[in-house]
């Protein structure tokens, strides 16, 4: 099965986001180190995506 993956990292953040997340939680929960969030599509979803047609559950 094809997954395609992208992870969002701290430094992909703008400087304003990194300080709203430093401000809710005081630091920036080692989030320098581990993905923020991952977003992954697997196979036929992906085509879907690349379409504009990807549904959320």
């Amino acid at each position: 099965m094809d997954v395609k993956k992208i992870e969002i990292m701290w430094d992909d953040l703008t400087e304003g986001k990194q300080r709203e997340i430093i401000d809710m939680f005081g630091d920036n929960c080692n989030f320098d180190a581990f993905p923020i969030a991952i977003l992954e599509v697997c196979g036929e979803e992906s085509e879907n995506v690349a379409m504009g047609q990807a549904q959320c559950l």
